[in-house]
């Protein structure tokens, strides 16, 4: 979608055992507030104040940010059964095996 700003499509197609994943990131999560206090929230088109190259998107403009897929979706049940069959063929930590790499 955005390949300047937003790794949320990214983060959906590379993690299939997305739970752990999202459980390991969330750890990581800066409040909006401290986001904005310390100048690491993306400035505004019309605000002025960006760095020349700043790339704008127009659904980020309006505040539509991407959510993660939820659990019903096709990718997240093909995920989860992926990571399933990966742990029962003897990979314990659901990870891909060396001929998927």
């Amino acid at each position: 979608r955005d390949r300047f700003e937003d790794a949320t499509f990214v983060f959906e197609s590379h993690h299939h055992d997305y739970k752990r994943a999202r459980a390991i990131i969330s750890k990581y999560e800066v409040p909006e507030d401290v986001a904005h206090a310390t100048m690491r929230a993306r400035p505004a088109r019309d605000t002025g104040g960006f760095e020349p190259g700043t790339h704008f998107d127009a659904d980020l403009d309006r505040g539509n940010v991407p959510k993660l897929s939820s659990d019903s979706t096709f990718y997240s049940v093909l995920r989860s059964r992926v990571t399933a069959y990966l742990r029962d063929i003897g990979h314990p930590d659901g990870g891909p095996t060396i001929q998927c790499v």
